[in-house]
């Protein structure tokens, strides 16, 4: 097969496991809470051995005959027991597989010295790469072990079906896993959906068809989860960040569309984040698993929705149609005309009831910016919340007349203005963020409200002209922190490699608000030059050691 461009079909259309796994005990522990034992699992024999998968199970104390989850952990990061943890107390036996090959750690997933590519410390600056075929990948390998681990599971269950979950790259591994196999009730993705080989060619660019490489072309044929999502039968449930330089998030639905017609399927965007997604995306994931996993769950979680938008007196008006049952909310989305996602600020407009089961929500872009983004999110009374997929809306200056800028960056007076930022992951972070971690509103001195999260704040909204400040404006935000600090703002040209600029200001600490105000000339780079122009701004951080909260930032 060397030097074929291979399909999943190919692949994986015969792909049988001679014998049932067994799996060795590693090490065993308990608490009044949980069950916890690490495994090797037997993965598939090779010329020099047998794959040795590293495993972690979790389950409640005092539970029998728990539905099981396959968790396949980030390649990233390993397994995160909060995970695991948080799971296993909805009553699911978890079992967390870690396929990132040989660590500093105790145990890890052992591949044998011929198949050592497999190894992701040694792979994960070549995840495109194929020297011969896609059989002979790192990738290959990755969904071969998690197969194994998937037959495991079905064994010790009693052949009963299981559900699935894929966090960072392992979501990638799971598309590839659940191609061509009937055992998986269901399955939720947390990062990876595929078009890795478009990287830099963005949905909405307007480029012509790209030319790919014959290794590209591989690749996207036989390896990246677009091309193994029609494979797919079981409800599948998508959670994207909206600014992941990884995860394309405008081809997320692009991916799930492509599952079997018959299958449940939804979408959800975690608005701002760019690592990872907020921890409170996973009750959405706890309520999609009760749905086709447990006793009492077949209660019917909702339809997509539909979405479009039209230029209309001057705005863009943006119509969606969702799913009425047990509806709570619907709000639009908007970005100004950024064609790289990661690079976008995406603000709430209310959309409001309108007849024949349409919301409506206006927005009104910059009239030189000749496209806008939209997607919707609907929140349902069981808590379950689902986004649209995204659009984009082209215009002329004849259909936006209105020429204004908008220089204010945060304000709690706005609600839900906050996913103008994103958090600073702290290095080693789970790639679901924490609740400390995630961005959120908090009072503040008088009773006022500020945005805050533990690592830092960034924001790409000045990355777009109508946003952008004029030559000669200064930065200006109040901030409080109980202690004594120093608080730096930092502002960054071109894109994620461009120049930092970094002001910094003592503040004193106590109940009170600071107000700031920086000039252009305060912004200087490690070496001491001072900031000529706004011109190439990309994006503005806000950090400090301590706690803090920040408000009214603006342009004046």
């Amino acid at each position: 097969m060397a030097g074929n461009i291979l399909t999943p079909l190919n692949v994986w259309g015969n792909f049988n496991i001679p014998n049932q796994p067994s799996a060795q005990v590693l090490s065993e522990s308990a608490n009044e809470d949980f069950n916890v034992t690490e495994l090797h699992i037997d993965g598939r024999e090779t010329s020099c051995g047998k794959v040795k998968i590293h495993a972690i199970e979790v389950s409640r104390v005092g539970i029998l005959n728990s539905p099981s989850l396959l968790i396949i952990s980030s390649l990233d990061e390993g397994p995160d027991f909060n995970h695991a943890y948080y799971f296993a107390e909805e009553g699911y036996r978890v079992l967390m597989i870690d396929l990132r090959g040989k660590t500093e750690e105790k145990f890890y997933t052992e591949y044998p010295d011929n198949i050592s590519y497999a190894n992701y410390s040694e792979s994960k600056d070549n995840l495109l790469k194929i020297d011969n075929d896609v059989t002979s990948t790192c990738w290959y390998e990755w969904a071969n072990a998690a197969r194994y681990a998937a037959e495991y599971i079905k064994n010790s269950s009693g052949d009963k079906k299981f559900g699935a979950l894929g966090i960072g790259k392992g979501a990638g591994i799971l598309w590839q896993t659940l191609a061509f196999n009937d055992n998986f009730a269901c399955a939720a993705f947390v990062g990876d959906t595929g078009w890795r080989a478009y990287n830099g060619i963005f949905k909405f660019s307007n480029l012509e068809s790209p030319q790919f490489s014959d290794e590209s072309l591989k690749f996207i044929s036989g390896l990246d989860p677009q091309s193994y999502s029609k494979h797919v039968k079981c409800p599948c449930f998508v959670v994207s960040a909206t600014n992941s330089p990884e995860n394309d998030c405008d081809r997320a639905y692009d991916t799930l569309s492509r599952i079997d017609a018959s299958a449940y399927r939804a979408l959800d965007y975690s608005v701002g984040y760019i690592e990872g997604v907020k921890w409170s995306e996973f009750d959405d994931l706890k309520i999609f698993f009760k749905e086709y996993m447990t006793v009492g769950g077949k209660k019917g979680l909702p339809n997509e929705m539909d979405i479009s938008a039209a230029a209309e007196d001057g705005k863009i008006k943006v119509t969606v149609v969702p799913d009425e049952k047990d509806l709570v909310s619907v709000t639009v989305y908007a970005a100004e005309n950024i064609v790289n996602p990661a690079h976008r600020t995406w603000l709430p407009v209310t959309a409001l009831n309108a007849e024949g089961g349409k919301y409506i929500a206006e927005y009104i872009p910059y009239y030189k910016s000749g496209a806008a983004f939209f997607f919707a999110k609907a929140v349902y009374g069981n808590g379950f919340t689902m986004s649209s997929y995204i659009i984009s809306k082209k215009f002329t200056e004849k259909d936006i007349p209105v020429n204004h800028k908008d220089l204010i960056i945060f304000s709690g007076r706005n609600k839900g203005s906050e996913t103008v930022f994103s958090p600073i992951r702290a290095d080693g972070g789970s790639y679901v963020e924490g609740k400390d971690r995630e961005v959120r509103i908090a009072e503040g001195p008088m009773g006022i409200e500020g945005v805050t999260a533990a690592g830092g704040l960034t924001s790409y909204k000045v990355n777009a002209e109508k946003y952008r400040p004029g030559e000669y404006s200064i930065l200006m935000f109040d901030v409080c922190s109980q202690e004594t600090t120093d608080f730096k703002v930092i502002l960054k040209t071109k894109d994620e490699t461009g120049t930092e600029y970094s002001a910094k200001t003592s503040i004193s600490g106590g109940n009170v608000w600071y107000n700031v105000k920086f000039e252009m000339s305060k912004f200087k780079t490690a070496e001491g030059m001072v900031l000529k122009t706004y011109e190439e701004l990309f994006s503005i951080s806000f950090s400090c050691e301590k706690k803090f909260l920040i408000n009214n930032v603006i342009w004046v």
